[in-house]
């Protein structure tokens, strides 16, 4: 019933920080990654771009440490 629900009881600043994380944005609209980097750099999110797979494929053998991969289901070159 409502006396269990968590979310009653939950203090408003406790969410969870998203500053530091590293995404990986692949799509290949320009304009949806502009948009969906601009919202997540408002949260202090650092993003890595690619408009490929095999641009993702780039950034990812750099070794740089990504914390999420967000991506659009179907991409371009066969590489979904």
């Amino acid at each position: 019933g409502p006396a269990n629900d968590d979310s009653a009881q939950r203090k408003p600043d406790s969410e969870v920080s998203l500053a530091g994380l590293v995404v990986l944005l692949v799509d290949d609209t320009d304009e949806v990654r502009l948009t969906v980097r601009q919202q997540l750099e408002a949260l202090n999110i650092t993003v890595k771009e690619a408009a490929n797979a095999s641009e993702a494929l780039k950034i990812l053998s750099r070794d740089i440490p990504i914390d999420l991969l967000l991506t659009d289901m179907i991409m371009p070159g066969g590489m979904n």
